[in-house]
């Protein structure tokens, strides 16, 4: 019976230390500042391009680039849509295109 009313004790203490935990945490979440997560940009916002240098690379004066996932992806669709075009100007077919880019980028 001793036994029982030790683990029982135990028990609740876990459970006091886990609701102090999460009350704790509560309290800084509310103190944290609201952020504001958009699923979707505006149209406007998706359409425009940084300006680029000769090399590729936004330029220095323009606007900061963004740096979410949405831009990274903009990017390499993009980068796709660049390689079929050159593949198309070099007179590849399109599976060749996809055997050809793939075998250059495993060889170092």
């Amino acid at each position: 019976m001793d036994q029982a009313n030790k683990e029982r004790d135990d028990w609740k203490g876990r459970l006091e230390t886990i609701r102090k935990e999460r009350d704790d945490l509560m309290e800084k979440l509310k103190n944290q500042p609201e952020k504001v997560v958009y699923k979707e940009k505006p149209a406007e916002a998706m359409s425009e391009n940084p300006p680029m240098s000769s090399e590729g690379n936004p330029e220095e004066g323009s606007a900061t680039p963004p740096q979410g996932d949405e831009y990274w992806a903009k990017i390499l669709k993009q980068k796709a849509q660049l390689e079929v075009e050159l593949d198309k100007a070099q007179g590849r077919s399109g599976q060749e295109c996809f055997t050809g880019c793939r075998s250059k980028k495993r060889e170092f």
